[in-house]
C-alpha cells in the first residue's frame, strides 16, 4: 500500500518557486535585525575578527593590541621558582624566588654562590632589562639551610626590598633589628627575613630576621613613599608585637601586620589578627595616608571584626579584608568575605579613587554578586573579584570568573620540607593589580578548557593547569581582555605587576619545556622546574590626549580606528550583596572557547 503519492515534475517546480519566493521575503528581514546580546555577556563572545558590524559598535570602544613583548625562563640545572615581581618607572622588572641551581649569579652580585651544598634552596633576586633579553644583576641570598624569597617591593632611590623565610642561622644580616634566628620548635620552624638591597644589587642596606619561637611565614610586602616596609603573613608563634592592637596569638595560627621603619632599625608597630582557629594574611597594599589593607583566609568563627560589610562567618573558610589606620592603633574596618563553603582572599590592589579590589578563590555557590560579569559559579572552584567602597562600608561590585573546571586550584609542587608543611601556599595564587586607567588585572591558574577568552594571545590550553590573565573594567561587569599563559605541562603565575603604560608583567613557575620564549635572557628550560618572567604589551591603546571641544566651524581631531580610547569609568552605586541566595544560571549566550590541544610528550 502506498502511503504517500510521488510528486509530479510539475508539482515539484511549483513548490520550488513558492519556497524561493518565501526566502526572498525572509532574508532581507533577517539581515535588517541583527541579534544583540545582553551587555553583560557581550565580552564572552568578543573576538578581534568574528563580530557582526552591529555587535562591534555595541562594544566599549577600545583597541586591543596585546602581544608578548618578552618571555624568558629563569633557572638552572636543578629546581627554580619565582614568586613575585615588581617593575620600575623605566620598565626594569625585579623578581624574587628560590633556587638550588649553581651558577645563577651575575658578576658583582652580593652573593655569588649557593649558601648550601645544592640539596636545599637559597633565595634568588634578579633585575631584568626592559626588553627581557638580559639580566642587569642576579644574586643568591641565603645560608647553609633552606631559604626562600617570597615577596618583593621597590622603594625610594631605587632600593629593592625582599621578604621570605629562612632556616639558616648564618643568613646575611646587616644592622638587624633581630640579629638571631629562632629555631625552638624544630630545625624547620624558621623565621622571616626582610632584606633591602642597594639599587645595583651588590650590597644590603639592611637585613634582619623577624619571628617568634614557632613557625612564621611572610606572604607579601609593600613599601611606602618614605621607605617604610609593611608586611603580612601568618605566625604559629607569638610574633613580635609592638604597639599592638592584638598582642597575642589566639589560635593555631594568626595573621600579622607589621610596619618597619625606613632604615630597618625598628618595628614602628606590629599586631596579630585572628580568632581561635587558622588565620592567614595573604596580601597587603598601602595607600598614600599610610593605611595598610590586608586580605587573607580564616577558619575562625570569632575573627575580630570592625565595622564589617559582612559580619558573619559563612562556611568552611572565609576570606577576610581589613584596613589598619596609619598609626597602627586601630582597624578602620575588618570584615569576613565569603559564602557557605571554602573562600580565600589572596590578592589586593587599591584604585586611584580610594576603592579596594580583592581577588581570590571561592567554592561557594552563594558568594556575593553585585552587578557581576559572571553571576554563577561554573566549576568546582572559581576566581572571585570584588570592589569595596573607599570607606570600607560596602561591596560595590562582585563577580565570579571561571570555566567548568577548577580555578585557583594549582597542583602543589613539593620541592622542600618547608613546602611539605604548607602546600596551601602553593595552591592559592590569584593576584591582581590596577592599571593606570583603572582597569583591574587578575592573574591566576585554571584547569578549565572553557575559561572565557577575549582577544587572547595565540597560546592554547596545554597542561593540566595553565596560567591566565584577565582584565576587567573598573565596575567588574565587563571582561576586556583574557588570555592563557600556557604550554604543555604545568604553568602557574604567582606575581603580577603593571607599568605606567599598562603593560602586564607576570612571574611564576613552569614545568613546560615549550613555554613561550620571546626576546629571552634564557630561551630554554634548564632544569625540570624553572621560573619564568614575561611582559605582555599594553592590551589597549593609550587614551588620546585631551583636545578642545569641537565647534560648528572646527573639525574634531581624528582618532585612528585602531586606537579608540576606553570610556571613562563610572562607579556603580553600592547595592546589597546577594549572599545566601542561590545564583541564577548564566544566560545561554554563545561562547567562544580555546580548544584543548593534546601534544605528545
Amino acid at each position: 500500500m502506498t502511503l504517500c503519492r510521488p510528486l509530479s515534475t510539475r508539482r515539484k517546480i511549483l513548490l520550488l518557486l513558492a519556497f524561493l519566493g518565501l526566502l526572498a521575503l525572509v532574508v532581507p528581514a533577517a539581515a535588517a535585525a541583527p541579534i544583540v546580546q545582553p551587555a553583560s555577556h557581550r565580552a564572552l563572545t568578543r573576538t578581534s575578527a568574528a563580530l557582526a558590524p552591529a555587535q562591534a559598535t555595541a562594544m566599549p570602544p577600545q583597541a586591543p593590541a596585546a602581544s608578548m613583548a618578552y618571555s624568558t625562563f629563569s633557572g638552572g640545572m636543578r629546581d627554580d621558582q619565582l614568586w613575585d615581581i615588581a617593575v620600575d618607572a623605566e620598565g626594569y622588572a625585579y623578581v624574587v624566588g628560590s633556587t638550588s641551581s649553581p651558577d645563577r649569579a651575575t658578576a658583582g652580585a652580593l652573593q655569588m654562590e649557593l649558601g648550601n651544598s645544592g640539596l636545599l634552596s637559597d633565595a634568588y633576586v634578579a633585575k631584568i632589562a626592559p626588553n627581557g633579553a638580559s639580566l642587569i644583576w642576579a644574586t643568591y641570598l641565603g645560608g647553609v639551610r633552606e631559604d626562600e624569597g617570597l615577596a618583593i617591593a621597590l622603594g625610594p632611590g631605587g632600593s629593592v626590598t625582599v621578604a621570605g623565610i629562612t632556616n639558616s642561622e648564618n643568613f646575611p644580616t646587616v644592622d638587624a633589628l633581630q640579629p638571631k634566628l629562632n629555631l625552638a620548635d624544630s630545625v624547620w620552624s624558621g623565621d622571616l627575613f626582610i632584606s633591602r638591597f642597594a639599587p645595583d644589587g651588590g650590597s644590603l642596606l639592611w637585613s634582619t630576621f623577624l619571628g617568634g619561637t614557632g613557625r612564621d611565614r611572610p606572604t607579601d610586602i609593600a613599601v611606602d613613599a618614605e621607605g617604610a616596609t609593611y608586611l603580612t603573613g601568618w605566625t604559629g608563634s607569638h610574633f613580635p608585637a609592638e604597639k599592638a592592637i592584638y598582642p597575642l596569638n589566639r589560635g593555631i595560627r594568626d595573621a600579622f601586620i607589621t610596619k618597619i621603619t625606613p632604615d630597618g632599625s625598628a618595628i614602628a608597630w606590629s599586631t596579630h589578627l585572628g580568632g581561635s582557629d587558622r588565620d592567614e594574611g595573604r596580601a597587603i597594599a598601602v595607600d598614600a595616608r599610610g593605611a595598610a589593607t590586608i586580605v587573607g583566609a580564616t577558619s575562625s568563627r570569632n575573627l575580630r571584626i570592625a565595622d564589617p560589610f559582612q559580619r558573619t562567618f559563612g562556611g568552611d573558610a572565609d576570606g577576610f579584608v581589613a584596613r589598619i589606620a596609619p598609626d597602627g592603633q586601630s582597624f578602620e574596618y575588618a570584615s569576613y568575605l565569603g559564602g557557605r563553603t571554602f573562600d580565600a582572599a589572596t590578592g589586593v590592589a587599591l584604585g586611584a579613587d580610594g576603592v579596594t579590589y580583592v581577588a581570590g578563590r571561592t567554592d561557594s555557590p552563594n558568594f556575593p554578586r553585585i552587578n557581576p560579569f559572571q553571576p554563577s559559579r561554573r566549576g568546582d572552584s572559581d576566581v572571585f573579584v570584588v570592589r569595596i567602597s573607599a570607606d570600607g562600608s560596602a561591596l560595590e561590585a562582585a563577580t565570579y570568573f571561571g570555566g567548568t573546571g577548577a580555578e585557583d586550584d594549582c597542583l602543589p609542587v613539593v620541592t622542600s620540607p618547608i613546602q611539605r608543611l604548607d602546600v596551601l601556599q602553593e595552591h592559592l595564587v590569584t593576584q591582581l593589580a590596577v592599571d593606570p586607567q583603572g582597569r583591574v588585572v587578575v592573574a591566576g591558574c585554571t584547569a578549565s578548557a572553557n575559561l572565557p577568552m577575549v582577544d587572547a594571545l595565540p597560546l592554547r590550553r596545554g597542561g593540566a593547569v595553565d596560567g591566565f590573565v584577565a582584565v576587567f573594567n573598573p565596575t567588574l561587569d565587563d571582561l576586556l581582555f583574557s588570555t592563557l599563559v600556557s604550554a604543555r605541562a604545568l604553568d602557574v603565575p604567582r606575581g603580577v605587576a603593571i607599568d605606567g603604560e599598562g603593560s602586564i608583567y607576570l612571574t611564576g613557575r613552569t614545568d613546560s619545556s615549550d613555554f613561550p620564549s620571546v626576546s629571552a635572557a634564557q630561551p630554554e628550560r634548564a632544569g625540570l622546574l624553572d621560573g619564568f618572567a614575561l611582559k605582555i604589551g599594553p592590551p589597549f591603546a593609550p587614551p588620546p590626549t585631551a583636545t578642545p571641544t569641537a565647534t560648528a566651524t572646527r573639525e574634531p581631531t581624528p582618532v585612528p580606528p585602531t586606537a579608540t580610547a576606553p570610556p571613562p569609568a563610572t562607579a556603580t552605586a553600592a547595592s546589597t550583596p546577594t549572599a545566601g541566595v542561590e545564583p541564577t544560571a548564566i544566560p545561554s549566550a554563545p561562547m567562544i572557547y580555546l580548544p584543548i590541544v593534546r601534544r605528545e610528550s
